[in-house]
């Protein structure tokens, strides 16, 4: 059996695929797997639930039956990472969860509060008028347009995800999914709305690292301290001068790769 466990790769959105590879020299030589999740665009699903998420995992991972792996979610695929810990304990090894995005309502609000006060005001128009022309779209049944214009929307909001307006061309084009995102949310937000989210943490046996951008839009004390009250093995690093993308972002990178060799180190 290898020393280097595999490691499977959650990215956000939920359904934004296409960017999570930009990790894995980080990670070398550990295999990796970076997939598309159930609900995106190159994984159409009817419906994009837990159990859909956490059966694909799964079948990922069969390659490798009698190794547990490690399991690097972003933002809504932090969340993924640390729910299908807390489900199946006996395959996880560790998780390390960056830019978790929220689990509460209230760290919700702080997140859109933080978005509404980085968008300029040419930003704040264009939203408003995306968001209308996607309800013209839905309403006369018009997938494609829905799926572009959601793209667009996903777009200018990520430019309050970056410190450095500079990185913003470092971050891969993504695919995106309305349905699958829609979808894939709810799925969670019935879990937070059941307050069901603090016991089904405290059930993850495997230690779980957080990492979290001081300038992220998701409130990083915040969400730490959400994550550190209900998550029995929890470590926190914190990242300075960066937001959602710290090992995308240049100011960022060299501090994150320390991170993850420290944590590694430790796994092995």
């Amino acid at each position: 059996m290898s020393l280097f466990y595999p490691v499977v790769f959650l990215h956000g959105g939920p359904t934004f695929y296409g960017y999570m590879h930009t990790l894995a020299p980080f990670f070398a030589p550990h295999p990796i797997i970076d997939f598309p999740q159930p609900g995106t665009k190159e994984t159409p699903v009817s419906n994009a639930d837990l159990n859909h998420h956490f059966d694909e995992i799964l079948t990922q991972i069969e390659a490798y039956p009698n190794q547990r792996v490690g399991i690097v979610g972003h933002s809504w695929g932090a969340n993924l990472a640390c729910l299908f810990a807390s489900r199946f304990p006996d395959r996880v090894q560790f998780v390390i969860a960056i830019g978790t995005a929220p689990f509460t309502a209230s760290i919700e609000h702080r997140l859109q509060q933080n978005i509404d006060n980085r968008l300029s005001d040419t930003d704040r128009k264009k939203l408003s008028n995306i968001d209308k022309k996607i309800h013209v779209c839905i309403q006369e049944g018009k997938g494609e347009d829905i799926t572009y214009l959601f793209h667009q929307k996903s777009k200018t909001i990520q430019r309050t995800y970056v410190v450095n307006p500079e990185n913003n061309h470092l971050i891969p084009n993504i695919s995106v999914s309305l349905s699958g995102f829609q979808q894939s949310k709810e799925a969670l937000w019935l879990l937070i709305k059941s307050n069901q989210i603090p016991t089904i943490l405290s059930r993850i046996k495997s230690p779980v690292y957080a990492i979290h951008g001081l300038e992220d839009v998701i409130p990083c004390h915040h969400t730490l301290l959400f994550l550190s009250k209900h998550i029995p093995q929890l470590y926190s690093y914190t990242i300075p001068n960066t937001g959602h993308f710290p090992w995308i972002e240049s100011q960022s990178r060299q501090r994150f790769q320390e991170v993850i060799l420290e944590i590694l180190h430790q796994e092995l």
